[in-house]
């Protein structure tokens, strides 16, 4: 795909609902360098209000998380992502490691775009293994994205600043 029809791609996809933009509320001073897609249960579990004070301060700080990244925050470490599989599917996770821990899982469309297509409790991880989420997000990305594949090139140029048409 050039980078116009993975564009015009991608905004067909958000149109469609299939693909929310996240959009971190921003200071007058501050920018974007960084886009991040999210699939609508990641988006549905980010933004949800929670029942308790606890649970609203848990999904305040995802949320927060997710507005590091989008602000260009030094994500350049395992701590915060990480490859899956060793790299062969072109896979990452971002590592939630306040309680309860969790990871939210997807690939770089292009370098500073990340598309985050589900999300799993860590403690439900250790019991499963990434199997079926890897399988998850395998097939969310081969539906939406069927001529092209996860980036995979090292994490720095990943996390380059996305130049962004939005």
């Amino acid at each position: 795909m050039t980078i116009k029809s993975t564009e015009a791609h991608v905004l067909a996809l958000h149109k469609a609902g299939r693909l929310v933009h996240y959009d971190r509320d921003l200071w007058p001073d501050d920018t974007c360098f960084r886009r991040l897609w999210l699939h609508p249960n990641v988006q549905k579990w980010a933004n949800s209000t929670g029942d308790t004070a606890k649970e609203r301060d848990y999904f305040a700080k995802v949320r927060a998380f997710f507005s590091q990244f989008v602000g260009g925050a030094d994500f350049d470490d395992d701590d915060m992502l990480k490859t899956l599989s060793q790299g062969k599917h072109g896979l990452w996770e971002f590592r939630i490691t306040f309680q309860p821990q969790a990871r939210v899982v997807g690939g770089f469309l292009r370098p500073g775009e990340f598309v985050a297509l589900s999300f799993a409790d860590r403690a439900d991880l250790d019991a499963a293994g990434f199997g079926p989420i890897i399988k998850v997000v395998r097939s969310r990305w081969d539906s939406m994205f069927p001529h092209q594949k996860p980036l995979m090139e090292p994490r720095t140029n990943l996390l380059r600043e996305f130049e962004d048409g939005l």
